[in-house]
């Protein structure tokens, strides 16, 4: 009995088990679709803004910005609005991105204040 405990502690967590659940959890990654990331990187160049200037405006990490222009990964609700916020993409980017966009909830991002500034990163 303590060996298939320590398995399911140690090589099921890796594989998506959980002891306490009777269902393997979901672990997929959502990432954007192709068309909708290079729209997304598309409106950042048409306005002239490199990579690091969009990331400073959105108040997150570059390689965070290009894995979402890349289709690596898949932004929270709360990042879709803070893309919003920075104002280089259009209206019907916004919505789309915000259908996409993760619910927040039980995800392991944090607001830190540097500088008497609110700026956002996520925790890996």
């Amino acid at each position: 009995m303590e060996v298939l405990a320590v398995w399911v502690h140690v090589v099921g967590r890796a594989h998506g088990y959980h002891p306490m659940m009777a269902e393997p959890m979901d672990t997929t990654r959502r990432v954007l679709s192709p068309e909708l990331a290079g729209e997304l990187r598309g409106e950042r160049l048409a306005t002239g803004l490199g990579l690091r200037a969009a990331a400073r405006r959105i108040k997150t990490d570059h390689a965070y910005l290009h894995a979402l222009e890349a289709g690596k990964r898949c932004p929270s609700v709360a990042m879709v609005e803070a893309i919003v916020a920075a104002g280089y993409v259009g209206a019907d980017l916004a919505s789309r991105l915000r259908s996409a966009g993760l619910p927040d909830v039980g995800r392991s991002n944090r607001w830190h204040t540097r500088q008497g500034e609110e700026t956002w990163s996520y925790e890996h």
